[in-house]
């Protein structure tokens, strides 16, 4: 954990170690220290005959940001080795590379996305979601559709929901949460975007589909903004299901500290039409 001029000579001078673990330990700790001026040293090790110390080296060389060696690392993105492929295209993600290399890195991820080894996909979606490209934001659709991993498909939606054009992946996002299989990372995801979700889980509001609004209630209840609990208010007494109004009730006790939220439920203990909403409202 330490630095310094003498710390970092002494951990290049044991990159050519007999032993793996070694070399393993000085290509992780060059990475902690952001040596960055002595990255030839540390890329020596790409080539290294231990598999684990090549991912050390890559995934160093991911820290360090530096593209210099991003076309050598362009080449193990293929690698039949799982844990060697992972490693350099989640470091390919964390460099700024060359446009060129961009659209080349881009493609070669295109091929992967139907890689056996969930590991690798994951790693890919991670990535889509930092180029931040149109095309990022088809693939991550086309893995979405014929995913079946759990962790996965969580990271795809987190992905998603980082990609800039927010008009397009928000409201998708938020018809994702009607598809059991995908309803609860896309809650998740959701909620932890936070209140830059707010106005388009208000205009989606206007949808006639009660379960949609049902879950748009379920992600508001979990952010805790000023206007959330407004929203959710009004639900509770004007929505036109009554599921709706009940959950809106329920969503309503995470925000117990403020007096509209208990005016609003006590107004539906005493006036809803609804026995259940009643019934909830008064529990």
């Amino acid at each position: 954990e330490d630095r310094g001029e003498k710390i970092t000579d002494s951990l290049i001078s044991v990159l050519n170690d007999q032993a793996p673990w070694v070399r393993y330990c000085a290509a992780k700790a060059l990475g902690k220290q952001k040596v960055s001026e002595k990255i030839n040293s540390l890329a020596s090790l790409l080539n290294d005959s231990t598999p684990f110390v090549q991912i050390a080296a890559i995934e160093s060389l991911g820290i360090l940001k530096d593209g210099k060696y991003s076309t050598k690392l362009l080449e193990f993105v293929n690698n039949q080795d799982a844990d060697i492929s992972q490693a350099a295209i989640i470091a390919l993600g964390n460099m700024d590379i060359k446009e060129d290399e961009k659209l080349i890195f881009q493609n070669l991820l295109e091929k992967q996305i139907e890689n056996p080894n969930w590991v690798v996909r994951k790693a890919i979606a991670t990535t889509l979601g930092k180029l931040n490209t149109d095309e990022a934001f088809e693939l991550l659709l086309r893995m979405l559709a014929q995913e079946n991993e759990y962790l996965v498909d969580k990271e795809i939606l987190f992905s998603l929901g980082n990609l800039n054009n927010s008009k397009d992946t928000l409201p998708l996002l938020i018809n994702f949460t009607t598809e059991s299989s995908l309803r609860e990372n896309t809650l998740d995801i959701l909620s932890k975007l936070g209140k830059i979700v707010i106005p388009f889980l208000q205009k989606a509001l206007e949808n006639d589909d009660s379960d949609i609004r049902a879950n748009i209630v379920s992600i508001l209840s979990r952010i805790s903004d000023d206007k959330s609990m407004q929203i959710l208010v009004k639900l509770a007494s004007s929505d036109s299901s009554a599921y709706v109004r009940k959950q809106a009730v329920l969503a309503l006790n995470n925000f117990n500290h403020d007096q509209r939220a208990i005016w609003a439920i006590m107004w539906a203990a005493n006036h809803d039409v609804d026995s259940l909403v009643v019934q909830t409202a008064k529990s």
